[in-house]
């Protein structure tokens, strides 16, 4: 009996399946946000930034949004007046003023993030590890790829007025 390989598949088809998944993912997203803290999508990825990286101040935020100092400053004002952020004084130094989400936030971004884990480990059921290592490269290499592409398009429209 012949050895059956996967058949091969372009990169047009795995670049579809991606943009699936993306738009997926972003349904998914919209879909939490009705339901759940309904943040228009700049205060929620202000929001995501924050989920990473707790305690940012508002420059760095920018920085790390690609957005200019006065649209993070704008969002983060947005996210305390809704109860979402919290601003707090630094520690060490009471001038440098830390954006942290608020112990509700918090709650409500778990089990979200609960919600989703049990989703991939639903879709990963039964899948090998091997194909797992696999899969979790190549989620790790498309994301430094997109990740490169945003930055080159931050860097070309640098000059807009809200970054």
């Amino acid at each position: 009996m012949a050895e059956r390989h996967p058949p091969d598949i372009s990169n047009a088809a795995i670049s579809g399946l991606l943009f699936r998944f993306l738009r997926a993912s972003l349904l998914l997203h919209e879909a939490t946000a009705r339901c759940g803290a309904g943040l228009p999508p700049q205060q929620a990825n202000a929001a995501m930034v924050l989920v990473t990286r707790d305690g940012l101040t508002v420059r760095e935020l920018a920085e790390a949004m690609g957005v200019s100092p006065g649209w993070a400053s704008r969002l983060a004002d947005e996210l305390v007046e809704s109860g979402f952020v919290i601003r707090e004084r630094d520690g060490a130094d009471r001038r440098i003023v830390r954006l942290r989400l608020a112990p509700e936030a918090r709650a409500q971004i778990d089990e979200v993030g609960r919600q989703r884990a049990e989703a991939v480990a639903r879709a990963l059921e039964g899948v090998p590890a091997a194909n797992r290592a696999v899969l979790a490269t190549l989620l790790d290499r498309i994301s430094s790829e997109f990740e490169r592409l945003a930055s080159l398009e931050r860097g070309r429209s640098s000059g807009s007025t809200r970054g």
